[in-house]
């Protein structure tokens, strides 16, 4: 970690650093290569979020999963979870549900943003999150189906 601050990053990807991860992969089998950590080039992007309740919550955009989380707070954002014991199997259920509602999304529509089915901004729609938020009853969604927000295509 000080070789990675003193270098702004860059021992990472050049240098002693990058030449013992490539030697421990090769050595174990794995496929990453110097020549891998040299090409890499980092994307600087813009997060994303989303409010739940009176809290902003913010993540990394896609194509990494993190939308799936503020999808699911925004199901989440429905249900009144304060009634509930913190480590309750109700609260829990609730939470396990809109996760699984946000990942039958992401698994379908997230991916590289070049070529996403679903624009962000229509994954976190709170009035998506409502539509979606009537799939969770008291029993568990045994296999929780992507939904469409508005002005979606499927392909």
């Amino acid at each position: 970690m000080q070789a990675i601050a003193a270098s702004g990053g860059d021992s990472f990807y050049h240098g002693e650093l990058a030449e013992r991860m490539a030697n421990f992969a090769a050595d174990t089998g794995g496929h990453l290569s110097l020549a891998d950590l040299q090409a890499h080039e980092a994307n600087w992007v813009e997060p994303i979020c989303t409010t739940y309740r009176d809290v902003t919550v913010w993540q990394v955009p896609p194509n990494t999963q993190g939308i799936a989380t503020l999808m699911a707070l925004n199901i989440l954002e429905g249900f009144e979870l304060a009634r509930y014991p913190r480590d309750s199997v109700e609260g829990f259920h609730w939470q396990i549900e809109a996760m699984k509602l946000a990942f039958a999304d992401v698994y379908q529509a997230v991916a590289d943003p070049a070529h996403m089915t679903r624009s962000t901004t229509e994954l976190l729609d709170k009035t998506y999150a409502a539509t979606r938020k009537q799939r969770i009853g008291d029993r568990a969604i045994p296999l929780a189906k992507p939904g469409l927000p508005k002005g979606a295509r499927c392909i």
